[in-house]
C-alpha cells in the first residue's frame, strides 16, 4: 500500500516555526519504524554470538549467557514508566535523542568490554536506552488521527515484522567477517544513524501548550484504580506468562539448533521463520477481531497455544524431537502467541480512559520484566535438548489459560467493549 504525502499535521504550525523540518508521511513512517525496531535489532542480531561471546568472556556455565538477552529485556522494563509519564511533561523529541545515545553508548562499550558482569550490567544499560522506542507511537498519534494514524502504524509495523526475520541471518554473516565484538559495534552504528535521523528529521512533536504536569497524587491514584480493574490485572499476567515463554524460546533456540540438532548454519532461517508465523498472525488478527472480539480470539489462540505446547512437550519428553518436530509445532505456537499478545493487550487497556498512558507503562513494565525473568529462569535448563524449552512454554501457556478462565465464553463479558477498539 502506498503511502501519498497528507495534509499538513496536526499543530504543523508550530512545528514550522522550529529549526527542525517537518517530515514527509513517507519519512515518517520510516522514523517510526526504524525507532520500534531498535529493540529487536538489539536482541536478534546478537543471538548467533552468544557461543563465541561464552568462549572469550569464559562464561561457565553456557545457561549464563542468557543473562545477554534477560538483562536487555530487564533494563527496558525498568526504563519504560519513566519514558512513557515523563515525556507527556518534557515532550517526546528530546527523551528519544537522550534514550538512543544511552542505547548507542552502551552498545559500543559492549563491544569493548572483557569483562562478564560489566557486560551484563552494560546490557540492563542499553535495554533501559532502547526504551525510549516506546514513544514511537506517541510521536505518530501526537501528529495524526483517524484512517492516516492507522495507515502509518500498519505500514510502520509492517516494516518493523521484518527485522526479527532478517536480524539473525544478518549477525550470521557479520560473524562470518567479524568477531562478537564486530555484531555489537553493528548494533550501536544503526543506532546512531536512528539518532541523526531523529535529530536532523523529526521535531517536537508535543507542543508545550499540551504538555501534562506530572503529579505524584494523580499517579497515585491512577495507579490504584489501575490495580483494582480486575480485566487488565488478568489479562496482563496472562501477557506475561505467554512472554515468558517467548523470551525462554529466544534463550534456547540457538544452543538447541546448534547443538542439540547439529545445524547451527540453519538458526537464521529458523528463527526467522519463527518470526513471520508471528508477522502473519498480526495480518489474519484484524478479520478475526472484527468477527469474534478481542477476548474470545484471545481465548480461542490461547486455548490452541495450550494444546500444541502440550503435544510439543510430549514429543520431547518421549525423545523424539527433532528439526521437523521443533518447527511443527513453534510455528503454529507463535501465530498463536501473535494472536493471544496483541488482544489480551487490547482487552486489558479497554476499560482504561484517562489513565490509558499510565497503564500503558505499567503492562509494558510488569510484562517485560516477568516475562524476562521467566525466560531466564526457563533459559537455565537450555542444555542442548528441547525439554527445559517445551516444558517451560507449556507451563507458560498453563498460566496463561488458567488466568483467563475456562472456557473462553467467561471472557465474553468485555467482548463487546474489546470490539470498540476493533478495525473497522
Amino acid at each position: 500500500m502506498a503511502v501519498e504525502d497528507s495534509p499538513q499535521p496536526r499543530h504543523s504550525s508550530h512545528l514550522q516555526r522550529m529549526c527542525v523540518p517537518e517530515p514527509s508521511l513517507r519519512e515518517l513512517v520510516g522514523i517510526v519504524a526504524a525507532l520500534m525496531s531498535v529493540n529487536a535489532l538489539a536482541i536478534d542480531t546478537m543471538l548467533g554470538a552468544l557461543p563465541a561471546m561464552g568462549v572469550a568472556l569464559g562464561v561457565h556455565p553456557a545457561t549464563r549467557l542468557t543473562w545477554v538477552v534477560g538483562g536487555y529485556v530487564l533494563g527496558y522494563g525498568v526504563a519504560l514508566p519513566f519514558f512513557g509519564m515523563v515525556s507527556d511533561h518534557v515532550g517526546r523529541r528530546r527523551l528519544i535523542l537522550g534514550g538512543l545515545a544511552v542505547y548507542v553508548v552502551g552498545s559500543a562499550l559492549i563491544a569493548m568490554t572483557s569483562s562478564w558482569p560489566l557486560l551484563v550490567l552494560l546490557r540492563l544499560m542499553q535495554g533501559a536506552g532502547g526504551a525510549c522506542s516506546v514513544l514511537a507511537l506517541a510521536v505518530a498519534r501526537d501528529r495524526y488521527s483517524g484512517p492516516i494514524l492507522s495507515r502509518i502504524l500498519s505500514l510502520a509495523f509492517a516494516a518493523f515484522v521484518a527485522v526479527p526475520v532478517l536480524a539473525p541471518a544478518v549477525g550470521q554473516g557479520l560473524l562470518a567477517m567479524v568477531s562478537w565484538r564486530g555484531v555489537f559495534g553493528f548494533i550501536a552504528g544503526c543506532g546512531a544513524v536512528v539518532w541523526v535521523w531523529v535529530a536532523c528529521r523529526l521535531p517536537e512533536s508535543l507542543p508545550a501548550e499540551r504538555r501534562q504536569r506530572v503529579q505524584a497524587a494523580a499517579v497515585r491514584r491512577h495507579l490504584a484504580a489501575i490495580a483494582a480493574d480486575r480485566p487488565f490485572v488478568v489479562h496482563t499476567a496472562a501477557m506475561t506468562a505467554l512472554l515468558g515463554g517467548l523470551y525462554g524460546l529466544i534463550n534456547c533456540c540457538q544452543p538447541l539448533i546448534a547443538h542439540g540438532f547439529g545445524v547451527p548454519s540453519l538458526f537464521p532461517l529458523v528463527f526467522g521463520g519463527v518470526a513471520v508465523s508471528v508477522a502473519i498472525a498480526a495480518v489474519v488478527n484484524q478479520r478475526l477481531v472484527t468477527r469474534w472480539g478481542a477476548s474470545v480470539t484471545a481465548g480461542h489462540a490461547v486455548n490452541a497455544y495450550l494444546m500444541l505446547a502440550l503435544g510439543h512437550a510430549a514429543m520431547a519428553w518421549w525423545g523424539r524431537e527433532t528439526l521437523g518436530v521443533f518447527l511443527v509445532f513453534q510455528v503454529p505456537m507463535m501465530f498463536c502467541f501473535g494472536l493471544a499478545l496483541s488482544n489480551l493487550g487490547a482487552v486489558a487497556m479497554a476499560g482504561m480512559g484517562e489513565r490509558a498512558g499510565t497503564a500503558a507503562a505499567v503492562q509494558g513494565a510488569l510484562t517485560s520484566i516477568g516475562g524476562g525473568l521467566v525466560g531466564l529462569v526457563i533459559g537455565q535448563h537450555a542444555d542442548g535438548t528441547a525439554l527445559g524449552l517445551t516444558l517451560g512454554s507449556l507451563l507458560c501457556a498453563l498460566v496463561a489459560r488458567l488466568l483467563l478462565g475456562i472456557p473462553p465464553r467467561h471472557l465474553a463479558g468485555v467482548k463487546t467493549e474489546a470490539r470498540s477498539i476493533a478495525p473497522r
